[in-house]
């Protein structure tokens, strides 16, 4: 609604602003190889306590961002099974949860498909979702990029593992990239 009808478009913007930052990610995992990730590289390039907010605020986020998703797996999970209460899906493993968000995801994919072959007149493939002139505005765009770019959030994680990686220096930066890209396209 915030993108008045082209939530593509919001999150093809949203894509490229978390590829930079992928990249940046790219040239500042072989400058400073460790796991501190965005914390070390605000401690050491700006300073101290402008690194201390950060690792904060990364921290917080790798607390909340689980439990959010884990929200909306159970709100959608809800909605195909409506006897299950969904505070009950929240309390699930996280492997079941992970479960449980492939299987949604799988069936949105396959009632959406569903969907557009038995209602070809109503239901088809446009390209209005990416522009379409006559709602095009632009501050509604960017105001649902702002949204969508939440959708991102956490897969910078990754390069809090690059000790562990085969290739410290690129492999964590090179997985963000796909990880963005892969969302991307599926949140398009």
């Amino acid at each position: 609604n915030t993108s008045h009808g082209m939530p593509a478009l919001a999150y093809v913007i949203a894509m490229v602003a978390m590829l930079f930052t992928a990249f940046s990610f790219d040239l500042m995992v072989p400058r400073y190889p460790s796991s501190g990730s965005i914390f070390v590289y605000a401690s050491d390039e700006i300073n101290g306590p402008v690194g201390f907010v950060v690792g904060w605020l990364m921290l917080l986020q790798y607390l909340i961002t689980p439990a959010v998703m884990l929200i909306m797996a159970g709100l959608a999970i809800h909605e195909y099974v409506p006897a299950v209460p969904v505070w009950a899906w929240c309390v699930m493993v996280d492997k079941l949860a992970l479960v449980a968000e492939l299987i949604v995801l799988l069936l949105f994919f396959i009632f959406g498909v569903i969907y557009v072959a038995k209602n070809p007149s109503v239901a088809h493939f446009s390209f209005e979702g990416f522009y379409n002139p006559g709602h095009f505005e632009m501050g509604a765009v960017m105001s649902a990029v702002s949204l969508c770019a939440l959708s991102f959030v956490g897969f910078g994680s990754v390069v809090t593992l690059d000790d562990q990686s085969l290739d410290p220096k690129h492999g964590p930066s090179r997985a963000m990239i796909v990880i963005v890209l892969i969302l991307g396209a599926l949140y398009m």
